[in-house]
């Protein structure tokens, strides 16, 4: 019979109270370790780390800032599926549907009498069921090695992808955000009227390039279904007031008039995410000031 406990990793799982940076280093020095386990002082399971998760917390804006001197029970899963490693695999498989074989492929801890005995990626969950489909049929078997050949691969991409994304956010993001605090410290401080353009094409580039950083982030996170939303109340008339606020001052060095309407009636606040209404409106508004040569901008 082949037991869960066949396939699961014994990875070194890690106390609710290790930092995100202990977490960040485990996963940096050990690039086959997909999944780390939080477990209590009698080795009992309360959460799971993921990789790639973890990783594109790590690499987002102020990432490591927000998330490095956190505890591990902030950033785990604090409900992960759990297996008995006595457990009969084949059965267990059969028993499961789509939905939930889907959240197996995520990552499960394994236990024996409910204490912490490794955990279990989807690499795993493929070995176990071509060891049992072996059994059955040969042709499973190359079945079974090509899925174990495009389950390598995309390991491999997908840990290049968090670390590129990792290296982007820290060694891009900081250099740039110091090129433009100098260079908004110059136009504040510059007496030379004509060295102002220079000055202004140095601002505009480098927040175009940070703003094409941040999409791109925020594509990645999209993409890996991490693309979290905080839904509060918002003001709308308010939320206009500060657009207007902030891009009017862009929209007189072109010698365009800027309007925002806001037509709210009586209906004014709203439940939705205001940064990202934000981040919308902003694109929009950025790029008709850019292409408007003469007029209104509404």
């Amino acid at each position: 019979m082949a037991r869960i406990g066949d396939f699961a990793s014994a990875a070194a799982p890690i106390g609710p109270d290790a930092s995100g940076a202990e977490v960040y280093d485990r996963f940096q020095s050990e690039p086959d370790t997909l999944l780390i386990a939080v477990i209590d002082s009698d080795r009992r399971p309360v959460g799971l780390i993921e990789r790639n998760a973890f990783t594109l917390k790590m690499a987002a804006e102020f990432g490591r800032a927000l998330y490095a001197k956190r505890p591990a029970a902030t950033l785990m899963d604090a409900n992960p599926r759990v297996l008995e490693a006595e457990a009969d695999a084949e059965s267990l498989f059969q028993s499961l549907d789509a939905s939930s074989l889907g959240d197996l492929l995520n990552g499960f801890i394994v236990t024996a009498d409910g204490r912490y005995v490794g955990v279990g990626a989807g690499v795993h969950v493929l070995q176990a069921s071509s060891a049992i489909h072996q059994r059955r049929a040969d042709a499973m078997g190359a079945l079974a090695r090509e899925l174990a050949r495009a389950e390598a691969e995309a390991r491999a991409s997908s840990r290049a992808k968090s670390e590129f994304l990792a290296v982007m956010s820290h060694e891009i993001r900081t250099p740039l955000n110091g090129v433009l605090g100098v260079a908004a410290l110059m136009e504040r401080e510059l007496t030379q009227k004509a060295m102002r353009p220079y000055v202004r094409t140095i601002l505009d580039s480098g927040e175009s390039l940070l703003r094409l950083l941040t999409d791109a982030l925020d594509m990645s996170r999209a993409e890996a279904g991490l693309m979290s939303f905080e839904t509060t109340p918002v003001h709308l008339d308010r939320l206009a007031a500060d657009l207007e606020a902030l891009w009017r001052p862009r929209a007189q060095e072109k010698g365009l008039t800027l309007k925002v309407a806001c037509e709210t009636g009586d209906h004014d606040w709203v439940v939705g995410d205001e940064m990202r209404l934000k981040q919308l409106f902003n694109n929009l508004i950025g790029n008709a000031l850019k292409f408007t040569v003469a007029g209104d901008v509404v």
